[in-house]
């Protein structure tokens, strides 16, 4: 049997100090979706729904069920009318984030060498964003 390390990405891997990273964010997601919605709306709106999401209890809803679900609707938007904004902002305009957070070097090198002594790694992390923005 091959041994499994898990790892959590933010704070451990990555540095990443949330009270600079999340309002850049907000910042350029709000800007992104203005031609969409009010940029306070907006703000407000995705802190709450994002709160409904880490507090469904529910196995039966995905969190992007229960985040879309108060998201949307609040903002009288269509999801699908913003799809391909929104994947956009997160292909072009969230990397540019990264000057924000820092690589932990004893992070990498503690991964390249497990790796090399045969572990397997998993990388997991709180899933506040889409797939797109940690991948």
């Amino acid at each position: 049997m091959t041994l499994t390390l898990l790892f959590d990405l933010d704070d451990t891997l990555l540095g990443n100090d949330m009270d600079m990273f999340l309002p850049a964010y907000l910042k350029a997601l709000s800007k992104h979706l203005a031609p969409y919605a009010d940029p306070r709306h907006l703000i407000k709106t995705l802190m709450d729904a994002s709160t409904q999401m880490t507090d469904n209890l529910r196995p039966d809803r995905t969190l992007e069920e229960v985040f879309d679900a108060r998201f949307y609707p609040t903002l009288g938007i269509d999801k699908e009318q913003v799809r391909g904004v929104l994947d956009t902002f997160y292909v072009e305009e969230f990397p540019k984030l990264s000057s924000l957070t820092q690589i932990k070097p004893e992070a990498v090198e503690l991964v390249k060498t497990v790796l090399l002594r045969g572990y397997h790694v998993a990388i997991a992390t709180n899933p506040l964003f889409p797939s797109t923005a940690v991948t």
